[in-house]
């Protein structure tokens, strides 16, 4: 997917109906000062990214539940001797531990 490029003072001169009608599949980086300063982009592109973050999100989140079930089971079993640290576990996931 190709990004195009705008500065502000533009973007407020171009803003139309029809030229967020070329947004389609295809977002804006707006620049000021020659550098980034937004993303526009069209509404079906937003909510299909949206979409895809939180399918992610839930799939992460259903692999870190299945985990610590079976560490749970494993525990409740007597086996400790294949137990993780909690590093150990955090580093699998790449999770941060929060002070």
């Amino acid at each position: 997917m190709g990004v195009n490029m705008l500065s502000v003072s533009a973007f407020r001169k171009q803003l139309s109906t029809e030229f967020l009608a070329t947004l389609k599949g295809k977002p804006l980086t707006l620049l000021a000062h020659s550098k980034p300063v937004a993303i526009v982009m069209d509404y079906e592109t937003y909510e299909a990214m949206q979409a895809e973050l939180a399918r992610l999100k839930e799939k992460r989140f259903q692999e870190l539940a299945t985990a610590l079930r079976e560490i749970i089971k494993t525990h409740q079993n007597g086996d400790t001797s294949g137990m993780k640290t909690l590093e150990d576990f955090v580093a699998d996931f790449e999770l941060e531990q929060s002070s």
